[in-house]
C-alpha cells in the first residue's frame, strides 16, 4: 500500500530539507545574522564559533534562493 502524495509550500520543504530544519527567511534574517559577527565598522566578535554560524546561515540562504 502506498502513501499518499503531500505537497509541501516551499517554505515547509526549505525547512524540512535544510540541514538546520529552518527556512531562510529573506535580508532581514540575512542582516541579523551578520550582526551576530558584525556590529560596526570597527566593532566585531571575535569568537570563531559566531563566523562560522554566520557563514553557514548565509550559505544556506544563498541555497534557498531561486535559481
Amino acid at each position: 500500500m502506498t502513501k499518499p502524495v503531500t505537497t509541501l509550500g516551499k517554505s515547509q520543504y526549505l525547512a524540512r530539507n535544510s540541514p538546520t530544519g529552518r527556512a531562510h527567511r529573506g535580508p532581514a534574517r540575512a542582516s541579523a545574522d551578520i550582526a551576530r559577527v558584525l556590529r560596526g565598522f570597527d566593532d566585531y566578535g571575535k569568537d570563531p564559533a559566531a563566523y562560522r554560524a554566520a557563514r553557514q546561515a548565509l550559505l544556506e540562504a544563498a541555497d534557498a534562493l531561486p535559481q
